[in-house]
């Protein structure tokens, strides 16, 4: 009889244990095509975020962070008391992707009463994501704390609070007493630096400057740092304050930001060794048109790191005429890339339109993409200005842009036609109204915005907008389609209103809104009900997996040198899977990094050339908690689930990204060939070697 006990308990542990996996699996099956479809309710997936197993709760809980929609802020906010740390972290984590003030109650109650340090620092980043208010006690609190990871914590959170718009401006005192503390490390000090350069007091002008001259500065400290005081050197030169510079309280800054000491202070940055100081410091040093740092710009034309000396020709434009017309005429004629003359080129625009004008038809209107974008930059600068004898200039410039928008390749057309909506006198409007017809997505993005802009209103554009539209489907056209509803809105017509209602059905979120919006503009009905939705947005998942258990790498190959990538796929897998398929296809084989930002980023992945293109399919956005810091690999987007092939590599912490980007991988070698990337370098090669992870990363 005790035997048959036995056995009994043994088939009873069997059943549970069978029935534990065969829910992991359905759960982990349902809560997956949730996430990648887009498709949950909240009534089918409560049984997962209260299942008894803490990894179901825990997917259960991402997949909501990755939905991003407010209707599950409560059930997201009850997981914030969960038995399991992982759950609470991810909950704190989701409810910070809400980027909705209705989380920051539910946020800062569970900072008073959790005691686990990593959830306490989830949660001071997602209270930055959704915090209101001006004078957040949680976050003078924290970042006087004893403990640096939490004043880090606070102080990234406030940067972020005032990057959203919300500036906790009683927290520049405390932050500014950390950013000088003699305790503060120099390696900790960006994030203080950071938040201060976002909230842009004029109260912390003396605080950046006095921390500048901080010895052993790490470089991104520095480059943090000269980015605020760019800030606010923009703000003292501003008309606003040149009335007030006199007064109590402006006048202090004022004679220090054009003393001496600041002067010598950025002149020492100009010489940095770092390329991206000297670029920051470059770009600080022209809005003070200081003489005596005239000479320390023009050294810098000679500097071995190209975006340096591209830099410094962009400083010129500040400076004394003469000085520029010499400068910009030299590297013309004896710049060693072709990247240098054509600034260079610009640069004479602003001082010499008619020469550069001539160098323009006689050397650069034949010129392929991405050699003519220079001469369209060029022609952007002959604009009207006070001086009327530049009017023929002016008017000749814009002829040859249209003529440059009419011929070559879409790229090229692209950029011709943003600078023509620009002019002071751009073409008639059937111009832009008969670029409406090509179809493409960049041409509609940019003129449907101009169009939403000109008075008056163009009633006559309705129709045209209309039948561009239906060239797009979403989320893969989303930066074309959302301007024209906003221009159809803008315009007003009643003859948009049929067009409006359809799109009152559309899968995606926020054209559903735009067009509700547009709709109770024209017919004056105050309340317009959403009808159902029938169909779905479709995006691609469907891609051969990574293996969490290997270590894929992928090394490119480009004109400057080589550099490596690890990628995560456990923290993004259909990113990562999609990545590596368009890798072993050769997909980015021969493109140029199209955008490249010193000290931020640099990005590439774009068939194009222009930053608008890619694949003809859209993946989901996988939101994670991997930190944007130097080196970090993420996708770029034009909204929620509009990423396929382009990609971006910060330069410096770019904290601001974090949970809007999906993150995907980190650059192991080659860091300093990333740091040395300029526009339109290029990719020759992409391959991948995949190896075992080792085991000080198996867990990561």
């Amino acid at each position: 009889m005790k035997y048959f006990s036995w056995l009994i308990l043994i088939g009873i542990l069997i059943f549970i244990s069978s029935s534990c996996q065969n829910d992991r699996e359905i759960a982990f099956k349902e809560l997956t095509q949730a996430e990648y479809t887009r498709q949950a309710d909240l009534s089918g997936i409560s049984r997962w975020l209260n299942h008894p197993e803490g990894d179901i709760r825990l997917k259960a809980v991402q997949v909501l962070g990755a939905l991003q929609d407010t209707l599950y802020r409560a059930a997201l906010a009850n997981r914030l008391s969960d038995d399991d740390q992982q759950v609470r972290q991810a909950a704190a984590f989701a409810l910070g992707q809400l980027f909705s003030p209705t989380a920051a109650n539910a946020l800062s109650d569970a900072l008073n009463t959790e005691r686990e340090k990593a959830v306490r620092l989830t949660l001071l980043e997602a209270l930055g994501k959704s915090e209101t208010s001006s004078r957040p006690g949680w976050l003078m609190d924290y970042i006087e704390s004893g403990d640096t990871d939490l004043q880090r914590a606070a102080s990234l959170a406030a940067g972020i609070m005032a990057y959203r718009g919300y500036f906790p401006t009683s927290a520049v005192p405390f932050l500014a007493m950390r950013l000088n503390m003699p305790t503060t490390a120099p390696e900790d000090m960006w994030p203080h630096a950071y938040a201060l350069y976002r909230v842009g007091a004029l109260a912390s002008f003396n605080d950046l400057t006095t921390a500048l001259q901080r010895e052993n500065l790490p470089a991104n400290a520095k480059v943090i740092l000269l980015k605020g005081l760019g800030q606010l050197g923009e703000l003292i030169e501003s008309d606003r304050f040149q009335e007030n510079r006199n007064k109590e309280g402006f006048r202090e800054i004022y004679q220090n930001y054009r003393s001496r000491d600041y002067r010598e202070l950025i002149g020492r940055h100009l010489q940095d060794a770092d390329g991206y100081v000297r670029v920051a410091a470059l770009q600080v040093a022209a809005q003070m048109k200081d003489a005596p740092l005239q000479n320390e710009i023009l050294q810098l034309l000679e500097d071995p790191y190209l975006n340096v000396r591209i830099e410094a020709v962009r400083s010129l434009a500040t400076q004394n005429r003469w000085l520029a017309r010499r400068e910009a005429r030299r590297l013309y004629r004896e710049g060693d890339d072709w990247r240098l003359r054509g600034e260079a080129l610009a640069l004479l625009a602003t001082v010499q339109p008619r020469e550069a004008l001539e160098n323009v038809k006689n050397e650069w209107l034949d010129k392929a993409w991405p050699e003519s974008y220079y001469a369209i930059r060029t022609l952007e600068n002959i604009e009207l200005t006070e001086d009327k004898r530049q009017m023929n200039e002016a008017d000749e410039a814009t002829r040859l842009l249209m003529q440059l928008a009419d011929n070559g390749t879409i790229s090229q057309t692209t950029q011709a036609v943003e600078v023509l909506v620009n002019r002071s006198r751009p073409p008639a409007i059937e111009y832009f109204l008969n670029k409406l017809k090509s179809g493409d997505m960049a041409i509609a993005t940019i003129v449907s915005g101009y169009l939403g802009l000109i008075k008056p209103r163009p009633v006559e554009a309705v129709q045209p907008l209309i039948e561009a539209y239906a060239h797009f489907s979403a989320p893969r056209d989303l930066e074309a389609m959302a301007p024209i509803i906003s221009t159809l809105d803008s315009i007003g017509s009643a003859d948009a209103a049929e067009f409006l209602r359809g799109q009152l059905s559309n899968p995606y979120p926020e054209l559903r809104q735009k067009a509700r919006s547009a709709l109770q503009k024209i017919t004056g009905q105050k309340s317009i009900a959403l009808p159902p939705v029938e169909a779905t947005y479709v995006l691609k998942w469907d891609f051969p997996p990574a293996s969490t258990d290997s270590l894929y790498q992928v090394t490119f190959q480009t004109s400057r040198g080589e550099f490596t990538i690890d990628l995560l796929p456990q923290k993004a897998p259909v990113t990562v899977a999609n990545f590596l398929d368009l890798v072993r296809r050769g997909f980015y084989n021969g493109l140029f990094f199209h955008r490249v930002i010193p000290g931020f980023v640099s990005q590439a992945g774009d068939p194009r050339g222009d930053g608008w293109g890619g694949t003809d399919y859209v993946i989901p956005c996988e939101y994670n908690d991997v930190p944007y810091q130097r080196g970090t690999v993420g996708m770029a987007l034009s909204g929620k689930d509009t990423g396929n092939s382009q990609f971006f590599v910060t330069h410096t912490p770019q904290p601001h990204l974090n949970g809007k980007y999906t993150a995907f991988g980190r650059v192991s070698t080659g860091m300093e060939v990333v740091d040395h990337l300029a526009m339109f370098d290029q990719i020759q090669s992409a391959t991948i070697r995949v190896a075992p992870k080792p085991a000080a990363v198996a867990g990561r």
